[in-house]
């Protein structure tokens, strides 16, 4: 293809013919370098195919099993555990139960919220198909980090590059009133759905998305319940005092019991 090229750039000036022939030599090279790159790729990925049907299968058998001996199982754990913690672990779980539970339905408050802020606001601006975009808008909510941005950040860059610089900044305008009112609302609903302080949530949220990125919103608060049951069934208290070799109760009572 080049030798055929050159009958059409071959009458070009000298320096302009070299230009062209090294574009293309360059080119062709970095054709070549991200065909052997895909193929390899390819072929890594067809290297993995066994192992992952292997461990696909596995975990289908073992979920099959774990749900046919769930009660077994939960015995056997139950036995394992010291003393008295089994209905503590219970507890403990419950709570983190009804805390996840509780944050779902915040999300979806919240997004009924987002979606209803954006059929308003793009209603008010005259905007076309107001109720499918706004829905959109607010069901977007859950994408991490961007959220509504997903859909607003494009339609403002495409706005400002077809000259519609009005729309562009009534969409920018819409998606920071929604993040305001978002992000306002969201520590008192998540504290009141999940049982926890408005300080105790911010504290959460603030620490989980520190440590683990934006999940951490998410997991923060989870975690603050799970602390925060793990203390009132004095869970912390027995395990101190089992490490530092103090005779439980029952085994007290055991040991002062006549043998015969």
């Amino acid at each position: 293809m080049v030798d055929r090229g050159m009958l059409v750039y071959a009458h070009l000036p000298l320096k302009l013919v070299d230009a062209i022939q090294a574009s293309t030599t360059s080119m062709v090279e970095q054709a070549k370098a991200l065909a052997i790159s895909l193929l390899s790729g390819f072929f890594g990925d067809v290297a993995l195919l066994p192992d992952i049907i292997f461990i696909l299968v596995i975990s289908i058998i073992a979920a099959y099993f774990f749900m046919a001996e769930q009660e077994y199982l939960l015995r056997s754990f139950r036995r394992m555990l010291p003393p008295g913690w089994a209905p503590k672990l219970e507890s403990v779980g419950g709570d983190v139960g009804r805390a996840m539970a509780g944050l779902l339905r915040a999300q979806l408050i919240l997004i009924a919220v987002t979606c209803v802020v954006g059929v308003v606001g793009l209603s008010v601006m005259r905007m076309p198909y107001a109720l499918l975009l706004g829905l959109a808008f607010g069901l977007t909510g859950w994408v991490p980090i961007v959220g509504s941005g997903v859909i607003i950040l494009p339609w403002a860059i495409g706005a400002l590059a077809t000259g519609h610089y009005i729309v562009a900044i009534k969409i920018l305008l819409l998606q920071a009133v929604a993040s305001v009112i978002r992000h306002s609302i969201e520590p008192k609903l998540l504290s009141s759905n999940m049982g926890l302080g408005t300080f105790a949530t911010l504290f959460g949220m603030y620490v989980g998305v520190s440590s683990i990125g934006f999940f951490g919103l998410l997991l923060g608060p989870i975690c603050v319940i799970a602390v925060r049951s793990l203390i009132r069934a004095r869970m912390f208290g027995d395990l101190f005092r089992q490490s530092e070799g103090v005779v439980p109760a029952a085994q007290m009572v055991d040991q002062t019991q006549p043998k015969e």
